[in-house]
């Protein structure tokens, strides 16, 4: 179950960190819809495929697109394991014996 919820959890992060740099995109550049998608995408995957207009994005517009590839490179759930809390659990327990002297 907790496997089930970490996968979640990433996919959902990711796929919030898209559409949020899709949504500064769209308001930075002035490109079409459907090529802003596919760079963002194309760039959290770190796949190298392009439409050809990242030559033609602003520096705010280029710096969104390399912190998407640095996110996607890294990957979500190490993002999250290194803004967390350290939570120490040991689980082992000593045993219990009565020694004769």
């Amino acid at each position: 179950m907790i496997l089930i919820r970490r996968s979640f959890i990433i996919l959902i992060s990711s796929i919030m960190l898209i559409f949020i740099a899709l949504f500064i995109l769209n308001i930075t550049e002035d490109q079409n819809y459907f090529d802003l998608f596919f760079e963002t995408v194309s760039a959290f995957g770190t796949v190298g495929l392009s439409r050809g207009i990242t030559p033609f994005l602003s520096e705010y517009g280029k710096m969104i697109i390399i912190l998407v590839m640095f996110f996607g490179r890294i990957g979500m759930f190490t993002i999250a394991l290194t803004v967390s809390e350290k939570i120490i659990t040991h689980n082992y327990r000593f045993p219990n014996t009565t020694l004769m002297i």
